[in-house]
């Protein structure tokens, strides 16, 4: 019994780690390019033209994203580089990652939502983030709230 116990938690391991594999094909390539500074195309690199989602947005629209994109990232100055700092997923469905980017001028969260429609895992959203202070805020309200229901001063 505990070497099916066992083989059962190697699959699940091994299942898990095969997504984030391949969503981390998808992912670190428009991750590498705004590390590198190099913004020109961010939405063309992360929705490409034979991509499914590209039949649901027009060429006119990436390229007014790339533009935007690139505008905004330019101000931000030198990347000091990113880490993964939250995920939000319906497993094996879509995943919704938050990348914190260190710059220069100030800290930036690049949000990358992830699809797997069919057999394979495709860029859904693309965004980024100035505001890190309105995650800021809202995790010290849940906090504030937590410790207070818990205190009995």
């Amino acid at each position: 019994m505990k070497k099916i116990l066992l083989v059962f938690l190697f699959v699940i391991n091994s299942s898990v780690a095969i997504a984030d594999d391949a969503i981390d094909a998808i992912t670190k390539p428009v991750l590498e390019l705004i590390h590198n500074g190099e913004y020109k195309a961010l939405a063309t690199a992360a929705f490409p033209e034979k991509s499914r989602i590209r039949e649901y947005i027009s060429s006119a629209d990436i390229k007014q994203l790339d533009t935007e994109m690139e505008s905004y990232l330019r101000t931000m100055g030198k990347s000091y580089g990113y880490d993964l700092h939250h995920v939000s997923k319906i497993d094996g469905l879509f995943e919704m990652r938050y990348y914190l980017f260190r710059f220069e001028r100030q800290p930036v969260i690049v949000k990358i939502g992830v699809y797997k429609p069919n057999k394979k895992w495709e860029f859904q959203e693309f965004s980024l983030d100035f505001n890190l202070d309105d995650y800021i805020e809202k995790f010290a309200e849940e906090a504030i709230g937590k410790s207070a229901s818990v205190s009995s001063h």
